[in-house]
């Protein structure tokens, strides 16, 4: 069972019940996990009658709007200054910077209330309250721990919120952060009636064309290191116009990957700002990939983790180098 105190808990729900105006936020290019948790934590909200927002500093992926409580998500970075929360909820994420309101926040008349509410090993405990659980398998299992310690009410539309967390972070219950605590967890919501099919169709059995014709791009540029035993590929720009796909095609990827025998899996995506995205996986116990993430300034978990430098990928006659 996840690790999650008692009074963690009762302290984090003593600053909601007692916060004005909350804005939620997620990490820059949120995934299931990071609007899972928002959206889970806002049924509670709207249950309070407690003014909210959620904030996404960057575009969520269409495949998400399913979820309920969505249409309360906005990237508008305006409504920090027409709102003004008295209380951020960072979830699923490791730094200010990371959700990209550091330069937000510091600018603020008057600084909020910060609750902390993360899953990685490399969270920088920047909140006034910090409840972060490495030993979860997901944020949305310390957020389902919130409802469910404390007693209160879960019904469908939270449950299929947490679920959808629960399943993306997992890999639907296959790659290593799988365990029994979210196993049960994921039984316990679907009593709740957790919409698994609607989780299933939208994120996981939608693969469009251009994904399919950009990840066989990076699959027939797949290499191993022998001396460091790492697979590696990577998706160019060019890779994405002439796929008619996008950034978002390129999501999963690393995850697919992840069941070759290989100490660990490297994909290098470029980005439009001119970056280089790193996703790492491993399956491996004596492996730490985010070690090597975090020599990029990155971060994560034991079994995946991630970074973004500067740089831009040249193919060589053997391979590629990074430019």
């Amino acid at each position: 069972m996840t690790n999650v105190a008692l009074h963690e808990l009762q302290q984090m729900k003593s600053m909601i019940d007692n916060a004005e105006r909350i804005m939620i936020v997620v990490h820059e290019k949120p995934d299931g996990d990071a609007l899972g948790s928002a959206c889970g934590l806002a049924g509670y909200l709207l249950h309070q009658n407690i003014s909210f927002q959620i904030f996404s500093p960057t575009p969520r992926s269409p495949a998400f709007d399913f979820l309920p409580f969505s249409n309360h998500i906005t990237e508008d970075v305006e409504v920090w200054e027409t709102f003004q929360p008295d209380t951020v909820v960072l979830v699923d994420s490791g730094s200010l910077l990371r959700s990209g309101v550091d330069q937000i926040v510091a600018r603020m008349t008057k600084r909020p209330v910060i609750i902390n509410v993360d899953h990685h090993a490399s969270n920088e405990m920047f909140g006034d309250l910090n409840i972060v659980k490495v030993d979860a398998a997901s944020t949305t299992e310390i957020i389902y721990r919130f409802y469910c310690d404390l007693g209160i009410p879960l019904d469908q539309n939270i449950a299929t919120c947490l679920l959808n967390g629960m399943m993306t972070d997992t890999m639907t219950f296959h790659n290593a952060a799988t365990s029994a605590s979210v196993v049960e967890a994921s039984s316990h919501l679907l009593t709740f009636g957790a919409k698994i099919r609607d989780i299933a169709k939208n994120i996981f059995n939608n693969k469009k064309l251009t994904t399919l014709k950009l990840w066989g791009k990076a699959l027939s540029r797949l290499s191993m290191s022998n001396e460091w035993g790492i697979a590696v590929t990577f998706i160019t720009e060019e890779d994405l116009k002439e796929a008619g796909a996008d950034e978002e095609d390129s999501s999963g990827l690393s995850n697919f990957l992840n069941s070759l025998d290989a100490r660990a899996i490297l994909v290098l995506t470029e980005q439009k700002d001119g970056s280089l995205k790193g996703s790492l996986r491993t399956t491996r116990d004596d492996v730490d990939v985010m070690k090597f993430a975090k020599l990029f300034g990155g971060g994560g978990h034991k079994k995946a983790a991630g970074f973004t430098v500067k740089g831009k990928i040249e193919q060589t006659p053997d391979g590629f180098r990074v430019v």
